[in-house]
């Protein structure tokens, strides 16, 4: 019976001594967890603010040096670039050369496309989106006057340019919400030369309402425009994008080429006069003055500064945007977009710490649960070892009044 005692008393301590370690051991495993998480990214931060060096980065244009790019060049006029610690190249973009391909190729870190950026994702294409600078599309079609083509309607049987690729998903969406098929018109591929129209050898012209529309008012022409946007397609405009592996191995610098980046748009939005300068002395622009200043005032009613935060996407426009290019085909309807656009604050992937401290959680109720069983068992065989003992004693007193009767 002693034996006994002294080895349910080790028992007891035993279950106090775990109660005590596993609370304390899943506080030590969550906050190793949490300094691992952490650790990479201070330190990256701390090599940042010691290296005096500039990171030399290339950032493809879309189309050739004009207002269109403005944000960027008041970045590296203003130094918001080198104060974020980068030397970027800006870099043309013409006809042939894609910035989604320049980027993908590694010719360069960063781009300027428009929806482009999400039909190549949805085909498997490992890009993704920063921020929507244009919250609508320049896209339009153009007509002459004379033509009287005013409305889709008026597209029926006639001779209308376009661009190759996610541009006309634009004006086949707008044509199916106004029951046309694209049978219905006679589409040219498009020559970029507003003379085409003008001399006749086309009906409609595709165009940007930044840019052509000025060519047929300085030369006095009557015009008519027919915008997706009225007709219910509202699709982004210009967007800054990465490669995902750009996000992934380097997420501090795409944090703050971003930011830079954004903060040259808003410095450009209120000081155009002093971007045009910039554009037309360093950067060469075929534009005219007047030319950049009608784009700068036609990209305001995109960009909308005074409303919108600059660089703001909705992820639910960009699934409404997706669907539609699964509507033409375009696109597979089982699409997949976690990972295309980018979240400046990510919260901390705390998925191991969860999993330890729960792991931890389960160990403690079973040794919980186990101490319960011990103490329960420990209080049966007390009470076995009390009514034993009450026997014994009874059977001693029985044993004593036996003797003293044979006396």
């Amino acid at each position: 019976m002693p034996q006994y005692e002294t080895i349910m008393r080790y028992q007891g301590s035993k279950t106090k001594i775990l109660f005590g370690i596993i609370p304390a051991l899943c506080l030590f495993l969550a906050l190793q967890v949490t300094a691992m998480a952490d650790g990479p990214q201070n330190k990256q931060a701390e090599e940042a603010i010691q290296s005096d060096d500039l990171d030399s980065v290339i950032l493809h244009l879309k189309w050739y040096h004009q207002f269109q790019f403005a944000g960027y060049y008041a970045a590296v006029e203003k130094g918001y670039f080198r104060e974020s610690g980068f030397d970027v190249t800006l870099v043309e973009g013409r006809p042939g050369r894609n910035a989604i391909d320049e980027v993908l190729a590694g010719r360069a870190q960063y781009g300027v496309s428009n929806v482009d950026v999400l039909l190549n994702r949805l085909k498997g294409k490992p890009v993704v989106v920063l921020a929507a600078i244009f919250q609508h599309s320049p896209f339009i079609l153009l007509s002459l006057k004379n033509s009287g083509i005013a409305t889709p309607q008026d597209l029926i049987g006639r001779r209308v340019m376009l661009m190759k690729g996610v541009n006309n998903a634009e004006v086949l969406a707008m044509l199916h919400n106004e029951g046309i098929s694209m049978g219905q018109i006679r589409k040219i591929d498009t020559t970029f030369d507003i003379n085409d129209l003008i001399d006749g050898k086309t009906d409609v012209f595709n165009a940007y309402i930044t840019n052509e529309p000025y060519f047929l008012e300085k030369q006095g022409i009557p015009f008519s425009i027919i915008r997706p946007v009225t007709y219910g397609i509202d699709f982004y405009g210009d967007c800054l994008f990465a490669a995902e592996r750009e996000v992934k191995d380097n997420p501090g610098r795409v944090k703050k080429f971003r930011e830079a980046s954004l903060r040259g748009w808003e410095y450009a939005m209120q000081h155009p006069e002093e971007i045009i300068d910039v554009i037309l002395n360093k950067y060469g622009s075929k534009k005219t003055r007047e030319h950049l200043r009608f784009e700068a005032k036609e990209m305001r009613n995109l960009i909308m500064p005074e409303l919108m935060e600059m660089g703001h996407m909705n992820p639910g426009r960009w699934r409404h945007i997706a669907d539609t290019l699964v509507q033409f085909e375009m696109a597979d309807p089982e699409y997949f977009l976690k990972g295309f656009i980018y979240d400046p604050d990510p919260k901390p992937d705390y998925t191991w710490v969860r999993w330890i401290v729960g792991a931890a959680l389960s160990i403690s109720l079973l040794v919980g649960l186990s101490a319960v069983v011990l103490l329960i068992i420990n209080r049966r065989f007390q009470r076995e070892v009390n009514e034993r003992r009450q026997a014994e004693a009874e059977l001693v007193e029985y044993r004593d009044h036996l003797e003293e009767m044979v006396e």
